[in-house]
């Protein structure tokens, strides 16, 4: 069973160690997602703090938390399957990839994984930051129960994130 993912474990670790050679631009990446979002979090105090801390019986704390982690799954950028897909079908490098051994999905999805490691990482750590900042951790996060929770929402996700790109890249083959 590990014989099937170890290719694509080497795919994601070349791109992991490649991606290192582009930190600043993984971290300015990052930055510039933290300020968009810190701006966003600003907005929603000051909208929050005019209806007494209540909107539609979601608090801020709530709210706050689920652009966190809605930022946290959009880290992955698993849009970039799609358009590395169209690249390759425009470019005819699909028919090269399809005569390897080797899944082609899988190959895509282990390179843009390794490639958007770092700057996940890093952004991860920011929204982590920022939460605390604006809202302070709750004990719900510290909880063993929700954490194993989110870690299986955010695989199942993003498997279906990356699913849904790989139909719509794919689906240019058709048309």
């Amino acid at each position: 069973m590990l014989k099937l993912f170890k290719p694509y474990f080497y795919i994601f670790w070349f791109n992991l160690k490649e991606s290192r050679y582009y930190l600043q631009r993984s971290f300015f990446l990052a930055v510039i997602w933290l300020i968009r979002l810190s701006i966003l979090f600003w907005f929603y105090v000051q909208l929050f703090s005019l209806k007494n801390n209540q909107i539609n019986d979601t608090n801020l704390q709530t709210a706050l938390t689920s652009m966190a982690i809605y930022t946290v799954f959009m880290g992955i950028v698993a849009r970039n399957l799609f358009r590395e897909i169209n690249t390759d079908i425009q470019t005819g490098n699909l028919e090269f990839f399809l005569n390897k051994p080797v899944n082609y999905l899988g190959f895509k999805i282990s390179k843009i994984l390794g490639g958007q490691f770092l700057t996940f990482i890093i952004q991860l750590l920011g929204v982590i930051i920022l939460v605390y900042f604006f809202t302070g951790l709750s004990e719900q996060i510290f909880n063993l129960k929700w954490l194993l929770w989110f870690a299986l929402t955010f695989v199942l996700g993003n498997i279906l994130l990356f699913g849904i790109y790989s139909i719509i890249g794919l689906m240019a083959i058709y048309l």
